[in-house]
């Protein structure tokens, strides 16, 4: 994202460092991507592995994602962690369906199913239909499923 790239770009792998060194370089890190983030207009182009997202505002949001779900991860290997909030986690069950999800998931499953998705604390209802070797994550049909519930992790 700093240097604007186009297309992929190899991924360097930080030195290996002492466990004393890895809170203040992770401090480092953090510090500059934020800057990094506020600093760049969300609309400039910058490579991504989401296809149809190749931009500032892209690199933010998953940021945000990877940040909350690895936070509240390690919190709970410490004990209860803090909720995640409620609009990322609705935000971040959709990127799950509309950008993790692909047609290979889909593969071996026989016939077609509707499932429906509703958290009963999040406005993030969808219906998705798996089969004939697809995954539409935005199915407009009657579920032959639902999953209701509320989200442990949020806010």
């Amino acid at each position: 994202m700093r240097e604007r790239a186009l297309e992929r770009e190899p991924i360097g792998h930080p030195d290996d460092r002492p466990d004393e060194e890895l809170a203040p370089w992770f401090d480092e890190v953090s510090a500059g991507l934020l800057e990094a983030l506020r600093s760049t207009d969300p609309a400039v182009r910058v490579w991504s592995w989401a296809g149809g997202q190749q931009d500032v505002a892209w690199v933010a949001r998953r940021q945000a994602h990877e940040a909350a779900v690895h936070r509240w991860d390690a919190q709970g290997a410490l004990g209860t962690p803090d909720p995640i909030a409620a609009d990322l986690a609705a935000d971040g069950i959709g990127e799950f369906f509309d950008w993790m999800l692909t047609s290979e998931d889909a593969d071996g499953f026989d016939g077609v199913v509707r499932v429906g998705l509703e958290p009963t604390d999040l406005d993030a209802a969808r219906t998705i239909e798996i089969g004939d070797g697809r995954i539409d994550p935005h199915a407009d049909a009657t579920p032959e499923v639902m999953v209701r519930g509320r989200r442990p992790i949020c806010s």
